[in-house]
């Protein structure tokens, strides 16, 4: 059984790469918003919580208003 199912060529993996390493790809914002919201999706805690408790733990200036 092979798993390999398209066989790379050193060719198409140096185009690949050079495209990624250039910047010349119209998709990369989307790709990098793509990736954070799965990250975000993945995360093993809930990072609004956790950014929630943070800030309720900074140090808070004196009542300003009084």
């Amino acid at each position: 059984m092979n798993f390999f199912w398209r066989q790379p060529t050193y060719q198409s993996d140096l185009e690949h790469l050079f495209e990624q390493l250039s910047g010349n790809d119209p998709d990369l914002p989307a790709k990098k918003e793509a990736g954070l919201k799965r990250l975000w999706d993945q995360a093993p805690f809930d990072i609004d919580t956790y950014i929630r408790d943070r800030q309720s733990r900074l140090p808070q200036p004196a009542n300003l208003y009084r």
